[in-house]
């Protein structure tokens, strides 16, 4: 079966260091941008359950705004979900000091670890952890 030599690697890193979590090559831009919505969810929630612990605003609107930085990336991180949501390919991304990305790439040449024939649809880990640009 034929599919498509573009894959899309998708993690998030602070500039200048190595992810810290995996980076994960997937085979369809909407899957890829799925993904990324999924990830951008649960460090939305995460940024928004620091805040409510340590600011006695909320970030759901009953309190109005807050100047400090776990709400600012709640409100980054709850954007990135949104536009990813609608399908929107997002390259690169600020959420806090990291850089969120999706990034297209020609033969990457990850392995894959398919036990049946490989139609190329599977995410696995991405063998390159930061594909420049």
């Amino acid at each position: 079966m034929m599919f498509s030599m573009i894959r899309y690697h998708v993690g998030h890193n602070v500039p200048g260091r190595d992810p810290e979590f995996r980076v994960e090559c997937i085979a369809d831009q909407l899957d890829a941008a799925e993904w990324q919505a999924q990830d951008a969810e649960s460090v939305a929630a995460y940024h928004r359950d620091r805040h409510d612990e340590a600011c006695s605003t909320s970030p759901r609107g009953e309190g109005g705004t807050c100047v400090c930085a776990d709400y600012a990336a709640y409100l980054q991180a709850q954007e990135l979900a949104e536009r990813c949501e609608k399908g929107e390919f997002v390259p690169s991304f600020r959420i806090g000091d990291e850089e969120w990305w999706m990034r297209p790439v020609v033969g990457c040449g990850c392995p894959c670890d398919c036990e049946d024939p490989c139609d190329g649809g599977h995410i696995h880990t991405a063998v390159n952890q930061i594909t420049g640009w």
